[in-house]
C-alpha cells in the first residue's frame, strides 16, 4: 500500500469517526424514548452497520487493509467531535448570558 492510500485511509477513518459520534448522538437523541431492552437491541444493530460499513469502506478505498491507527484516528475524530460539539454548547451559553 502506498503512502497516499495510506493517507486517504486515515482522513477516511477521521472522517468518519466525526461521522459516527454525530450519528450516535442523533440515534440516542430518538431511541432514549424506548423500554431499555429495545435501546440494548438498537444501539447493537447501530453498532454493527457502523462496524460493516466502515470495513467496507476500507475494502473499497485500501483493499481491506487494516492498521491499528486506522482505529486510533476513527477513536481521534469521535473525540474531537465531543470536545467541538462541548465546545459550541459552552460559546452559545456564553454569547447568551452576553446578550441579556
Amino acid at each position: 500500500m502506498n503512502i497516499n492510500i495510506q493517507f486517504l485511509s486515515i482522513f477516511i477513518s477521521f472522517i468518519y469517526g466525526v461521522f459516527v459520534f454525530f450519528l450516535f448522538t442523533l440515534h440516542w437523541h430518538y431511541v432514549r424514548k424506548f423500554h431499555f431492552f429495545l435501546q440494548c437491541f438498537f444501539s447493537v444493530l447501530l453498532g454493527l452497520d457502523i462496524a460493516l460499513l466502515y470495513i467496507y469502506l476500507l475494502f473499497s478505498i485500501n483493499n481491506g487493509v487494516f492498521h491499528l491507527y486506522f482505529v486510533f484516528m476513527l477513536f481521534l475524530g469521535i473525540i474531537f467531535s465531543f470536545y467541538c460539539r462541548n465546545y459550541v454548547k459552552y460559546l452559545k451559553k456564553t454569547l447568551h448570558y452576553n446578550n441579556k
